[in-house]
């Protein structure tokens, strides 16, 4: 079982690129098993702490990743990295991670979700950024925003306030939304507990496949709880949104 502390990517070669320790630059291993090597490096001077995040663009070489900044959130950027080495480069600066889609960069501003043109020959942003989606979650002690796009045009993202990470607690709700109580005590959680297949009993997500969700509605035995008291419990995560960014 491969661990990743802050995220992975698997190129259709069958290259995973991933982060394997909480501080730790980023590594490159076959899908097929092996000993991972590094893939990028700490930049002291540009005061790197962590590489995260990493995300092929669709040439299955070339990568996104966000380097985290010892100085805080506001210094941490999207860079450029390559199977094929050679030095990263910086794209622009975001607290959280991007992703590329439908010829668009996507990151966050602040709380707001930009989408920017980008050239994948060149690698290199055009024209001006714009905001597609507000008040969109990120967890800046992990450098990720809660947000992620199809290649047709299609969004979701949660909503709410950021700095998810602080305490708070797991619930089980029925199909209709009704809270069936408390699952765990109030810890840091940052991931849900899905239950098993009876609905009935909670395991962990690594030792029974969870029943498949649907954005936006409630298919499922039970929902993802908030991992922070100051987003509801039951706010729905919207999906299905078409964002014309052309």
């Amino acid at each position: 079982m491969l661990r990743t502390a802050g995220g992975g990517s698997w190129n259709r070669d069958d290259v995973i690129v991933f982060s394997p320790a909480t501080i730790s630059p980023l590594h490159r291993v076959s899908a097929a098993g092996g000993v991972s090597e590094p893939i990028t490096g700490l930049d002291e001077v540009r005061g790197d702490n962590t590489h995260r995040h990493p995300h092929f663009l669709p040439d299955g070489r070339r990568f996104l990743y966000l380097a985290r900044n010892r100085a805080g959130a506001e210094q941490n950027a999207v860079l450029l990295g390559s199977l094929d080495g050679g030095e990263s480069r910086k794209l622009l600066p975001s607290p959280a991670a991007a992703i590329y889609a439908s010829g668009h960069l996507l990151f966050l501003h602040e709380q707001s979700l930009m989408a920017q043109r980008f050239d994948l020959e060149r690698a290199t942003l055009l024209g001006e950024a714009t905001s597609i989606a507000a008040e969109v979650v990120a967890m800046t002690s992990a450098a990720v925003g809660f947000f992620s796009a199809s290649q047709t045009g299609e969004l979701i993202y949660l909503k709410g306030e950021s700095s998810i990470g602080n305490t708070g607690h797991l619930e089980l709700v029925d199909r209709t939304g009704k809270s069936q109580g408390t699952l765990r005590d109030s810890l840091a959680y940052m991931d849900a507990l899905f239950p098993s297949s009876d609905g009935r009993s909670s395991s962990s997500p690594s030792s029974t496949r969870p029943e498949p969700m649907t954005c936006g509605s409630m298919t499922s035995s039970a929902r993802v709880a908030a991992a922070s008291p100051s987003i509801p419990i039951r706010k729905r995560i919207p999906c299905g949104r078409r964002t014309d960014v052309r």
